[in-house]
């Protein structure tokens, strides 16, 4: 470097160049050359490279990756037979061994640490689930997303291994990727059932070594696993998702009920009251702030469409507390009531009024009560000043005003939205759901008629005797 300096390099041509991370198979200024490091460890990587293909080099890994580790390898060998033919498999064999070789001399020398591998543990622990889960699954089984795994995988390991590889290897590293990796291996070791022997010792070992990640799998399973429909007395099973359907905890029929009148209608309670659907209602009110304070400037009085929906989730936040607490009721007044606030909801002054003289006669009452008791209870004393039981209905006047002006927003504005139709479709039943909810209607109107009969035979048979 000091020579090329002399002939009028600058330092900026001698470094190499900086590559983004990308596809290494697609882009070829992705390779970047390996620097030389001591020569201790440019050694092991020769030795590793000359012994990888050989017993010794064989057993070597065996012995670091475990009984359980041959295995999987004998397995995925002999698929890669199958599908490849015996001579591309014997060669990626070897790739493997070597790779697997160099990677152990990283790891050994410290080139490989858990701080700078860090980003590539979610991937991993994600890929063991989702292999677990599609070697233990019946039937056919969607590869894309294991496929998506690998890639996003492909990408953190040749990144890692970017400047310790010569150019032959890294382009070995990529076909391993390529040979193991690809949807067409995927899709015959998961659904094909001439490599049921392979897929079975795959599953067999790896559910051994992944500890973790197969416990991870059952309770996902456990989680998915249908359970009663939460409708009080319902024999069906609650609904699981499917597609942008969410599923639920209640039936088709219970679901259909509850939900239906939701697809076409809006209503305050639903977009503020409950956490998971106020997220929808809060997007359009942010990405259409200005075109609603335009359009519905008379409605609004001069504040805006998310302050109405803060004020009115604060209440809802005071209202579920234990013990209502005055400072905060003041501050929900400060903030949202007083007229000189940013955030001001523009309530009528007397209703303001209203709601602070009902929280002094409150603090009087409660001063009364604590100057009348022993001085013992001094304790006492000094929390009742701040902390007693605040009606539910305090903020009852001014929230109705403000959900009637939000309710005009939402019926004028929200419904028929994209941010309306994109929750919409997380609630409206599938068509085969749909016609399973129908039956359901069906048989339970039959089983109630059957009950009603009964009845009244009994009752019958009771006055006759």
């Amino acid at each position: 470097n000091k020579k090329r300096a002399s002939m009028g390099d600058t330092e900026t041509d001698l470094k190499a160049p900086e590559v983004d991370d990308v596809d290494p198979l697609t882009d070829k200024e992705a390779y970047v050359s390996p620097e030389k490091g001591p020569l201790r460890l440019r050694a092991k990587k020769f030795l590793a490279s000359k012994t990888a293909g050989t017993k010794l080099g064989r057993k070597i890994i065996n012995r670091f990756l475990g009984p359980k580790g041959e295995k999987i390898i004998e397995a995925l060998t002999g698929a890669a037979c199958k599908l490849h033919g015996k001579k591309d498999a014997k060669a990626a064999l070897v790739d493997l061994y070597k790779i697997a070789t160099k990677i152990k001399i990283m790891a050994d020398e410290k080139l490989l640490t858990a701080s700078n591998t860090v980003h590539a543990d979610e991937p991993l622990n994600l890929l063991g689930v989702q292999i677990l889960d599609a070697l233990s699954t019946e039937g056919k089984y969607n590869v894309e997303p294991l496929h998506r795994t690998i890639e996003q995988l492909r990408v953190i390991v040749t990144g890692l291994m970017k400047g310790h590889l010569q150019e032959k290897n890294y382009k070995k590293l990529n076909s391993l990727f390529e040979i193991y990796g690809s949807t067409e291996f995927l899709e015959v070791v998961m659904n094909d059932k001439t490599y049921e022997s392979e897929k079975k010792d795959l599953f067999e070992n790896l559910s051994i070594l992944l500890k973790e990640q197969m416990v991870e799998l059952e309770n996902k399973r456990a989680r998915a696993r249908p359970k009663k429909c939460q409708s009080y007395g319902c024999p069906y099973l609650s609904l699981a998702p499917e597609g942008k359907f969410l599923g639920s905890k209640y039936c088709a029929m219970h679901h259909l009920a509850i939900y239906g009148p939701r697809t076409t209608s809006v209503c305050t309670d639903y977009f503020v009251k409950e956490v998971e659907t106020s997220k929808y209602l809060t997007s359009h009110l942010k990405a259409n702030g200005e075109d609603i304070k335009a359009k519905f400037k008379d409605c609004l009085q001069g504040t805006s469409p998310m302050d109405l929906f803060k004020f009115l989730r604060a209440v809802q936040t005071f209202n579920q507390l234990d013990r209502g607490l005055r400072a905060r009721a003041e501050i929900i007044i400060r903030k949202y009531l007083n007229p000189d606030s940013p955030h001001s909801v523009m309530i009528d002054s007397e209703c303001v009024d209203e709601v602070k003289q009902s929280i002094e006669n409150l603090a009087e009452k409660s001063r009364r009560r604590a100057s009348s008791r022993d001085i013992v209870h001094q304790h006492r004393r000094r929390e009742s000043l701040t902390h007693y039981n605040t009606p539910r209905n305090l903020f009852k006047k001014a929230t109705s005003k403000v959900e009637e002006r939000l309710d005009t927003i939402l019926q004028k504005s929200f419904l028929g939205s994209d941010s309306h139709t994109s929750y919409v479709e997380t609630i409206r039943l599938p068509p085969q759901k749909l016609s399973l909810a129908q039956s359901q209607k069906k048989t339970a109107l039959m089983a109630a008629s059957k009950a009603d009969t009964h009845r009244a035979d009994m009752d019958l048979k009771q006055k006759s005797i």
